[in-house]
């Protein structure tokens, strides 16, 4: 095959082919369609992004969600975001954050859609009616209700909850 590819480039280009020290590097792959490229891309590894299907990452303005959306990506699955939007009990700051981070993520799959959800009745609701000990098990609760009925195309409904890491998720909390 490359004594082909080298025949090709001899016969319509005006150069030398020297298999043993080249000046340029012809990539070609042959899948449905046939890649030719000179220049290899490294990602960010894992499976291809998209080839899992899509997820809905619950966004916040931690490290721990962000980090489980790129490990998502890592694992071929697309992303959308979604951010639980609650004035005045969170900050502008905190959602030009979610949107920050969005696009970082963003950078790593072209196509990311930032859903923001108004929450502050809804979490009104909760701090009027919920005994307080419950009211972020209750909050939790309703978000992954709102998630899980957004789009029936997410597979998956990805967090960054890690066990231990605040007083909201703690074992008893989650």
């Amino acid at each position: 095959f490359n004594n082909v590819i080298g025949g090709l480039v001899l016969k319509n280009f005006d150069c030398k082919v020297d298999v043993h020290n080249p000046e340029i590097t012809i990539n070609i792959e042959i899948r449905e369609k046939t890649y030719i490229y000179l220049n290899e891309i490294k990602g960010i590894g894992g499976y291809p992004v998209g080839v899992q299907g899509r997820g809905l990452l619950m966004l916040s303005g931690g490290i721990d969600s962000p980090v489980a959306g790129y490990m998502a990506l890592k694992r071929g699955i697309n992303i959308d975001c979604l951010y639980f939007d609650s004035p005045p009990h969170t900050s502008i700051e905190a959602k030009n954050k979610v949107i920050k981070l969005a696009s970082i993520l963003n950078e790593y799959s072209g196509n990311i859609r930032l859903l923001v959800v108004p929450f502050t009745k809804l979490q009104e609701a909760i701090y009027k009616n919920v005994d307080p000990e419950y009211n972020i098990t209750i909050m939790r609760r309703m978000m992954y209700r709102i998630a899980t009925s957004i789009n029936k195309k997410y597979k998956v409904v990805i967090n960054g909850e890690s066990i231990g890491q605040v007083a909201s998720q703690t074992l008893s909390s989650m």
